[in-house]
């Protein structure tokens, strides 16, 4: 799925906000992941294939195939061509797939769809639907089931109330899923890109003048507002780590966080009417600071689209930013000192 520079700089913020042995938010597009590590915390993943072999306290996945033999604490949310649950889910379990297969224990409620579903687990409530939904002989619903497929195969238990439902159903592929859902995300990315465009035109509109001032500094001195930017995420993330710790010092920490995040946002689009300047002065022409954030903001978005180099791009842009900001500031302080 494609990334922009506004959610990757999301991505690093949040990266920041989680202080723990092991990182609860994963993100590895393409590859294998495994979880082998206890994670006391919600773990977000995106990947061709994974693996959770050790206890987690919530996931939500989207890829192509999940395997779960270790207990998730409360909620299990996925979505793939292949989900196979095989350990206890404290509360809820949520799935959509070519092939679904629950085969652990569910505290609460299973809600799955797709071409083969499978449950030969116990839960308290079952809503299924999908081409053919078979409840083995373990399985055990402890009040109420729906189920609505063109097949239907009962062996186990149900409490309550048992409601299938022969519809002749023909559940989608996953080829036409994974469209829908790549659709929705590209959608939202464009609204978020769209709404960060806007706030650079604000920013421009309201502060001329610093607006100014910021964007010629990455264009002349690239390499000090880079090294600025990269020692100010490193401190910061060294000072939030060691104020967190002191639990006095959490206050403090909150507001380094808040302030770096801050400039997470800020960053990229400096750097846009930056670039767009630069570019601009290269052709020598003279444009508004208008024209200029666009051409720069338009792109830095279609250099992140660009498989690996895209992120390192958007690092740069960001570290980049982060140390206009930090350098300006600092340089603003010195002048008002000398006065």
């Amino acid at each position: 799925m494609p990334r922009n520079n506004l959610t990757m700089g999301m991505i690093i913020l949040l990266v920041i906000l989680i202080i723990s042995p092991v990182s609860a938010l994963i993100f590895e597009s393409g590859e294998s992941v495994i979880i082998d590590t206890p994670v006391d915390d919600d773990i977000f993943a995106s990947a061709e294939h994974m693996e959770v072999t050790a206890p987690v306290k919530s996931l939500v996945y989207a890829g192509n195939s999940l395997l779960v033999t270790a207990p998730v604490e409360t909620n299990l949310i996925a979505v793939g061509e292949s989900i196979s649950v095989q350990a206890p889910v404290g509360v809820d379990l949520i799935a959509a797939g070519a092939n679904v297969h629950i085969g652990g224990d569910v505290g609460g409620k299973i809600i799955a769809a797709g071409e083969q579903v499978t449950v030969d687990g116990s839960a308290d409530n079952l809503i299924a639907a999908g081409n053919r939904v078979a409840l083995g002989e373990s399985a055990h619903i402890r009040k109420d089931a729906e189920v609505s497929a063109d097949t239907i195969e009962k062996e186990g238990i149900v409490d309550g109330t048992w409601n299938a439902e022969d519809t002749g159903l023909s559940f989608p592929g996953m080829e036409q899923l994974g469209a829908l859902i790549q659709a929705f995300v590209l959608l939202c990315i464009i609204f978020i890109a769209i709404g960060f465009f806007l706030l650079g035109l604000v920013i421009i509109y309201l502060m001329p003048e610093p607006w100014k001032e910021l964007t010629v500094v990455p264009a002349t001195k690239p390499l000090h507002v880079f090294l600025y930017g990269l020692a100010t995420v490193v401190v910061s993330v060294f000072l939030i780590i060691l104020l967190t710790l002191t639990v006095i010092g959490i206050p403090f920490a909150l507001l380094i966080l808040l302030l770096l995040g801050i400039a997470t946002i800020i960053a990229p689009l400096i750097i846009s009417g930056s670039l767009g300047g630069w570019i601009s002065g290269l052709c020598k022409r003279e444009v508004s600071p208008y024209l200029a954030y666009l051409i720069g903001f338009i792109i830095i978005c279609v250099l992140s689209l660009i498989p690996v180099i895209g992120f390192v791009c958007v690092l740069i842009v960001l570290l980049m930013g982060i140390g206009t900001i930090v350098r300006t500031a600092y340089h603003k302080r010195e002048t008002c000192c000398c006065q």
